[in-house]
């Protein structure tokens, strides 16, 4: 995934170890946040801070793992059909940022924009293919001058 950061922090409170062990992330792909996630990993013995970011950093890569473009298909002007690792299609509307997958609709909120991976994909696939156009016109344009 090319232009693609990655932060993540994990901390352990009030006492490192045995407290309450709490992580997050935050994946930018472009300079735009498109995926972000918090969580709680536990509390009490065994807890530390390294194991909530090394909980982070495991969960933030899980997300920007991606899905193969043969799972991509578009089925209407702004709407993708994106096949899940356990082959459930889901179905992604570009313009409003929706998915009809289970993590979507279960961590939806008004306040706080969440796309989930199938989202992303989208995101990735749309740009690459523009990507490709640009390339194409591009090459089409020197043959035609040479």
């Amino acid at each position: 995934m090319d232009n693609c950061i990655i932060k993540f922090d994990g901390a352990c409170e009030p006492v490192n170890p045995g407290g309450i062990a709490a992580w997050g992330y935050i994946v930018c792909h472009n300079g735009a946040v498109i995926a972000q996630e918090c969580g709680i990993v536990g509390s009490g013995p065994g807890m530390t801070n390294n194991i909530a970011e090394y909980t982070a950093c495991i969960e933030a890569v899980k997300r920007a793992r991606g899905i193969p473009d043969n799972a991509v298909r578009q089925i209407a002007e702004g709407k993708y059909e994106v096949i899940g690792s356990r082959g459930i299609p889901y179905e992604v509307d570009i313009a409003s940022e929706t998915c009809t997958c289970q993590d979507f609709q279960k961590h939806r909120s008004d306040r706080i924009p969440i796309r989930c991976k199938h989202i992303i994909k989208i995101g990735f696939f749309t740009q690459r293919a523009q990507v490709n156009d640009d390339q194409h016109a591009r090459k089409c344009e020197n043959q035609e001058r040479g």
